[in-house]
C-alpha cells in the first residue's frame, strides 16, 4: 500500500436516481459514488496543493455513466486538455443546435434533440428566476443538480430543437436568464427570499411566459403548469444557515455533510455550527483524510 492509496480526490457530485451522491476516487484508481449524507470531509491539503483532472460526464451511450481521467490538469485551468475540449464542444453543440442544420449536428446530439423535452422555470433561495429546458424523462434530476428550491414546467414540446428556440425567445423578449451564478445559489440559502415571496415570483414570471407562449408558441408546443418542490425545501427553510469562512482548498478541516443542494453541500463543523460549502472549489483537489485540528474560523451571520 503506498501513500497515495490514503488520499482522496471528489470528483463531482451525483443525483442519479435523485439520489444525493459524490463521486471519489484515490488519485490513481477510477472513481466510485458515495452516499453524501453522512460523508466526512475531515483532511487537510498539502502547503502545495495536488490537483487532479477531476473526469467528465460522457455523452455518448455506452461509455458508462462517467470517464475517469488521470491526468493532470491544464496548468491555468481545472482539467486536462482532453477534458476540457470535450466538454467544450458537447455544450458548444447543444447550445447552438437550434440554429444549426441536422447535417451539421454529431449523431447522438441529434438523437438527444429529437426526444420530447420540457420548458421549465426554477427558482432559487435569493429570489433568482432562471429558464431551462430538459428532456422530459430527467427534469427532476436536473433541477436538483442546478439546486432549484421551486420550479414549475411551463411547456411541453415535441423536441428539443423547438424548446431551445422558445428558450432564447424567453430570454431575449422577457430578460428571463438561462442560468444563475453559485454564488447567487449559495447566498440564497444563507439568507433566503421568504417562500411565499419566491413562490409568488415564479408564478409571476410564469404568467409572463405562457403569454408569451400565447402569441408565439410554434406547432408542438403546449404549454403546461406542473409545479415542482425541492424535497429539502422545508428543512432549508427552517434552519440558519452559514457561509463557511475559510478556504476548503488551504489548511485542514473537520466538516460532516448533511445534506446536498445541486453541488452547495450543508455541512456540520466540530462545534456543531451549520455552514454551507460550494465542493465545486475543491473537485479535482487531492486531500489527506484525517481528524486533523482543523483551521480556527469565526462564525458570522453573513458575509455578502
Amino acid at each position: 500500500m503506498t501513500a497515495l492509496d490514503h488520499r482522496l480526490v471528489v470528483v463531482a457530485c451525483s443525483w442519479t436516481d435523485e439520489r444525493p451522491r459524490l463521486r471519489v476516487r484515490p488519485p490513481n484508481a477510477a472513481s466510485s459514488l458515495v452516499d453524501a449524507a453522512g460523508f466526512r470531509l475531515h483532511y487537510r491539503v498539502d502547503d502545495v496543493p495536488v490537483w487532479h483532472c477531476p473526469g467528465r460526464i460522457p455523452f455518448r451511450s455506452g461509455r458508462g455513466d462517467y470517464i475517469d481521467c488521470l491526468n493532470r490538469p491544464q496548468p491555468d485551468g481545472r482539467k486536462c486538455v482532453d477534458c476540457a475540449v470535450a466538454e467544450a464542444t458537447l455544450a458548444g453543440s447543444l447550445h447552438h443546435a437550434h440554429v444549426r442544420s441536422a447535417e451539421e449536428l454529431d449523431t447522438a446530439v441529434d438523437k438527444h434533440l429529437r426526444r420530447p423535452n420540457i420548458l421549465y422555470l426554477a427558482g432559487f433561495g435569493d429570489g433568482s428566476i432562471k429558464i431551462g429546458t430538459s428532456t422530459a424523462e430527467r427534469t427532476a434530476k436536473r433541477l436538483l443538480e442546478q439546486g432549484a428550491l421551486l420550479a414549475a414546467v411551463v411547456a411541453k414540446a415535441n423536441d428539443g430543437i423547438v424548446v431551445r428556440h422558445i428558450e432564447d425567445q424567453v430570454t431575449e423578449r422577457l430578460g428571463i436568464p438561462q442560468s444563475v451564478g453559485v454564488a447567487r445559489k449559495l447566498r440564497g440559502l444563507v439568507s433566503p427570499m421568504s417562500a411565499d415571496r419566491l413562490a409568488a415570483r415564479l408564478d409571476t414570471e410564469r404568467e409572463r411566459v405562457h403569454d408569451l407562449l400565447d402569441h408565439e408558441a410554434p406547432e408542438g408546443v403546449t404549454p403546461t403548469l406542473e409545479p415542482w418542490v425541492n424535497p429539502d425545501h422545508g428543512r432549508i427553510r427552517e434552519e440558519k444557515l452559514f457561509p463557511y469562512p475559510a478556504d476548503l482548498r488551504r489548511d485542514a478541516h473537520h466538516l460532516t455533510i448533511d445534506y446536498l443542494v445541486g453541488r452547495l453541500a450543508v455541512v456540520v463543523g466540530r462545534s456543531g455550527d451549520r455552514f454551507v460549502i460550494d465542493l465545486g472549489r475543491i473537485f479535482g483537489l487531492e486531500l489527506q483524510p484525517g481528524d486533523f485540528d482543523p483551521v480556527e474560523i469565526t462564525v458570522q451571520d453573513s458575509l455578502f
